[in-house]
C-alpha cells in the first residue's frame, strides 16, 4: 500500500504537468507566442525526463529485490569510471568541482560496470544536490584488505543523527530543507544498497551535522 500510494502520487504529478501544458499548446497555438511555446515545451521535456527516472527507479528496486537483473562480473578500471561521472556532472547547477583521488592498489576491482556506474551516479548526484555553491565533491578509491572502498564526499550540511539509520530504507527521505525542496522517491540510496549487496559488499555513510557527508561502498 505504501508503494502504490507513492507511485500514484509521484507519477501523477509529472503526468498532470505534461498533459496540462500539452493541452495549452494544442488549444491555444495561435494565441501564445513562440517564446511561450518554447517555455511550455521545456517544462514538458523536463517533466518527461523526471517521469522516466521515476519509472526507472521503480523498476530497478523491484528487479534488485526480485533478483531479476543480469549481472556481468568483469574487471573495472576505477579511473575511467570516475572520469565518466565527472564528465556527466560537469555542468551541474551547483557549480561544485569534482576531485578524483585513487590510491595505489585501488585502480581496479571486479564488478558489473553498468551497475557500478549507476551506484556512483546516485551517490555523486546526491552529493552535488547537497553541495554549497562552488564547493567540492571528492571521489576516492582506497585499498581495504581484499577489497576496494569507493567513497563520495561532499561539503554540504551533513546528515542528522536521527536520519542515519534509515538512509538506505526504501521510500525514506531526510527531513532537511534540501529534501523538502526537491522531488524524489526515496529509492536512490535503497538502489545503491541493492547494487552493493549484490556485489557482496557493504555500504554506509559517515557524517557530522554541518561538516558534510561521505558515502562509502566496500566492494570485494
Amino acid at each position: 500500500s505504501e508503494f502504490m500510494a507513492l507511485v500514484s502520487h509521484e507519477l501523477r504529478t509529472p503526468l498532470t504537468a505534461i498533459r496540462g501544458f500539452a493541452e495549452t499548446i494544442f488549444d491555444f497555438w495561435e494565441e501564445i507566442t513562440t517564446e511561450q511555446r518554447r517555455h511550455y515545451l521545456r517544462i514538458i521535456l523536463d517533466e518527461a525526463e523526471r517521469l522516466s527516472k521515476l519509472v526507472t527507479d521503480f523498476l530497478d528496486i523491484t528487479r534488485l529485490e526480485g533478483g531479476g537483473i543480469d549481472w556481468e562480473c568483469k574487471e573495472v578500471l576505477v579511473a575511467p569510471l570516475y572520469g565518466k561521472i565527472a564528465a556527466l556532472f560537469k555542468e551541474h547547477p551547483s557549480k561544485a568541482a569534482i576531485a578524483i583521488d585513487i590510491a595505489p592498489g585501488a585502480e581496479r576491482l571486479k564488478g558489473d560496470p553498468e551497475q557500478l556506474y549507476r551506484l556512483l551516479v546516485n551517490l555523486a548526484g546526491n552529493a552535488l544536490k547537497y553541495s554549497v555553491p562552488g564547493g567540492m565533491v571528492t571521489l576516492r578509491a582506497a585499498p581495504d584488505g581484499d577489497a576496494v572502498t569507493l567513497s563520495v564526499a561532499d561539503q554540504g550540511p551533513g546528515i542528522a543523527p536521527a536520519d542515519m539509520e534509515r538512509l538506505f530504507t526504501k521510500f525514506f527521505r531526510a527531513g532537511d530543507a534540501v529534501a523538502r525542496k526537491t522531488h524524489g522517491t526515496g529509492l536512490g540510496l535503497a538502489i545503491c544498497k541493492g547494487i552493493v549487496d549484490a556485489h557482496g559488499g557493504r555500504i554506509w555513510a559517515e557524517s557530522e551535522p554541518g561538516k558534510g557527508a561521505v558515502f562509502k561502498a566496500r566492494l570485494p
